[in-house]
């Protein structure tokens, strides 16, 4: 069963909390128990490849190889072996179920470019927020020292007026004064324009940032009416009739979870049965296993062992 990505809308921001709780596989019959895999490896076969899943033979014989290596890995021997002939067919069946996923995940992916818009903006803003900042300290202590300046300047007008006047041995002096203060004035302006520039530059940052999570909350709207209450279905199954085994996967959306389900289903070709831990292989629903490090717990163990000693 798939409870698809829920997206959750936050004020200003975006929380993603990705909810996966996907049942491995139901239906599975049995018409006798299965060979001890640790004393007969179970052999396997590739059997039928829809084309809609862009996955060739050798690639699902990759991935396969690699589930093999996570149940062997354990006990030391081969469990599985390829074969032409092998007794279990394994299947890639394209259904409505895989249309729902690729349209699911077509979403997804949209609203995560759209995350990914909205980090590359939002960094560009704190950026320019902080150069901004630093424009602005830049000015004030512009302007301190251009006060000061004017103070100086008065005090000495004011020192030597009162003397009777501005002696003409004074008056270079003041006209350099008088001609700093116009520089400082002019270069106050000039800064004052800086800051504005970034100012409006980080308004304008702010203003599109605004956008684009308004976007992505849309997004998110509709992908939780879209989404969110989809029918549950199954990932795939393993099916034993008399002497016809076979694995059909009916759906997934990456290369961790198609070798988590092969993982799961080649579990069931051994004869396990499910198993309690919500992190384990062979637990009824993909919810909590690390599917891009996927291994197995004690619990997957403990199965797998009594499978091999009885």
């Amino acid at each position: 069963m798939l409870k698809p990505l829920t997206y959750i809308l936050i004020a200003g921001a975006l929380l993603i909390a990705l909810i996966t709780s996907v049942p491995f596989g139901e239906n599975e019959t049995a018409a006798s128990s299965p060979p001890n895999p640790c004393s007969e490896p179970l052999t396997y076969r590739i059997g039928s490849i829809d084309s809609r899943y862009n996955i060739t033979r050798e690639e699902l014989k990759e991935v396969i190889r690699e589930v093999e290596n996570i149940w062997e890995s354990q006990m030391g021997t081969d469990l599985f072996n390829y074969r032409e002939n092998g007794n279990i067919s394994v299947h890639l069946i394209y259904s409505e179920k895989q249309k729902l996923t690729e349209e699911e995940q077509k979403f997804s992916n949209r609203i995560e470019s759209k995350g990914e818009q909205i980090e590359s903006i939002k960094n560009e803003y704190e950026r320019l927020k902080d150069t901004y900042s630093q424009q602005k300290k830049e000015l004030q202590s512009m302007i301190s020292h251009y006060e000061e300046v004017v103070r100086n300047y008065k005090s000495y007008i004011e020192s030597i007026q009162r003397s009777g006047g501005i002696p003409r041995s004074k008056k270079m002096e003041v006209e350099s004064r008088q001609r700093e203060i116009k520089a400082l004035e002019s270069e106050i302006k000039d800064k004052e324009q800086t800051v504005e520039s970034h100012r409006q530059r980080v308004n304008r940052h702010s203003e599109e940032l605004n956008e684009l999570i308004a976007q992505q909350n849309h997004l998110i709207t509709d992908y939780n009416r879209r989404f969110a209450q989809s029918e549950r279905f199954n990932q795939g199954n393993y099916i034993k009739m008399g002497d016809q085994e076979r694995i059909n996967i009916l759906q997934f959306a990456n290369r961790g979870k198609l070798k988590a389900v092969l993982a799961h289903e080649f579990g069931h070709a051994m004869g396990i049965k499910h198993v309690e831990n919500p992190r384990s292989i062979m637990h009824e629903l993909m919810q909590k296993q690390n599917i891009y490090n996927l291994s197995l717990t004690q619990e997957d163990i403990q199965a797998l062992n009594e499978i091999c000693n009885k």
